[in-house]
């Protein structure tokens, strides 16, 4: 049976190379702060193989009439799950799969890396942003906040950004 990492939408001009065991296995779960206790979204660490900048990704979770969402603004990914831990999990899975499989291809990953999300997403991010900060200021523990890491088990992976 075919683990979460490799339940992706297969396309014939495409190809699968297997993630890392170890990484794979990080994937699988939700790390919390040792601080805080935040749940953690690990993200795939990409810099940009022209001027060597970063590439920050930009990915949260939210609740919407009982359903929780993982969303990845950078790589226009979705996630769903009845859990906050769940929708994190398939939103690190599918980052994970999208990157390696965009990058296993022989062919450029122009318009593949990054891809913006629609405006409305970034409203939505930028307004759950401000929401954190404000429950911060009144000392409030946002119960949706997460911390976003590039993970230390991959390399970083090298990918055109300007």
């Amino acid at each position: 049976m075919p683990s979460a990492a490799e339940t992706m939408h297969m396309d014939d001009r495409l190809t699968y190379v297997p993630l890392s065991e170890r990484l794979e296995e990080a994937i699988e779960r939700v790390s919390v702060c040792r601080c805080c206790g935040s749940p953690i979204i690990m993200v795939p660490s990409l810099v940009c193989r022209h001027c060597n900048e970063k590439i920050h990704i930009k990915a949260f979770v939210y609740e919407r009439q009982g359903v929780f969402y993982g969303e990845c603004l950078t790589l226009n990914l979705l996630s769903r799950g009845e859990t906050k831990e769940e929708a994190i999990r398939r939103l690190q899975v599918a980052m994970f799969s999208y990157v390696h499989l965009v990058l296993s291809n022989k062919q450029r990953p122009d318009g593949l890396i990054p891809r913006r999300a629609p405006f409305a997403s970034w409203v939505r991010y930028y307004q759950h942003v401000l929401w954190d900060r404000l429950t911060d200021l009144f000392g409030v523990k946002n119960r949706l906040a997460t911390i976003v890491i590039p993970t230390s088990l991959n390399e970083e992976l090298r990918v055109v950004h300007c």
